[in-house]
Order: structure tokens, then sequence, then C-alpha cells
């Protein structure tokens, strides 16, 4: 009987620290996502505030090429345009990267049919047109 009891505390004993190790091992990746997302977060303001700064200042001689070289405006604009573009890409690769937790979280089937329930009516206007948005 005593030896029975020892057992069985040996068992709970075992099942608690198990308990524990798992309990700490899903903290462990909860936070582990968490930095995860905290540090794309801070890439994503730092380049875009970056690349802002960059456009104002673009913006910023365009009043003044308007005065004086006019000719160089479309170069400008151009510059303006490019930078929107890698702004827009470079903002898409980072919202990518923070989407598989949901791949991870549902299984592929499950978060294929949410994204596509998600964003599958959204588009915008473009220069008279409609068309998906990328994401």
């Amino acid at each position: 009987v005593a030896i029975s009891a020892a057992m069985i505390g040996l068992f709970f004993l075992f099942m608690g620290e198990t308990e524990e190790k798992i309990r700490l091992e899903e903290e462990n990746k909860r936070l582990a996502v968490l930095e995860e997302r905290n540090r794309v977060a801070r890439e994503l303001h730092d380049s875009v505030a970056q690349a802002l700064f960059g456009i104002n200042l673009h913006l910023s001689t365009i009043d003044y090429l308007n005065k004086h070289q006019p000719q160089d405006l479309p170069k400008v604009i151009a510059q303006l345009q490019e930078m929107v573009v890698e702004i827009q890409a470079e903002m898409r690769l980072m919202i990518y990267e923070l989407k598989p937790t949901i791949f991870v979280e549902k299984g592929f089937s499950e978060s294929k049919a949410y994204s596509s329930l998600n964003h599958s009516g959204e588009s915008r206007n473009n220069q008279g047109g409609n068309r998906e948005i990328d994401h």
C-alpha cells in the first residue's frame, strides 16, 4: 500500500511537471511570435518613415522646379512614383512575413479559406478601372 501511494504520488508529481513544461513551451512559442511581430513592426516603421521622408523631400522640390526648371519635373515625378512602388512592395513583403502565423494556428486549408473570404471582394479604382488588391 505504501509503495502504491508513493507511485501514485510520483505519477501526479510527474504529470504536474509535464503540464508545467508544456505550459512553458507554449508560453515560449507565444513570446517568440510576439517578438518576431514586434521586430517586423519596427522594420516596417523604420523603412516607411525613411521612405516617406524621401518622398516629402522630393515633393518639396516640385514647387521650386515648377518655377525654375520645369523641364526636370517629369524626372522628379517618375522618381516619386518609383519610390511609392518600392514602398508598396516592401510593405507587401513585410505583411506577408506576418501572415504565416495563421498557417500554424489554423492549418493550410482553413487559413486559405479564411484569406479568400476576407479578401475576395476588395478592389480599388486604378486610373478608371478596377483591379484586385495584391495581398
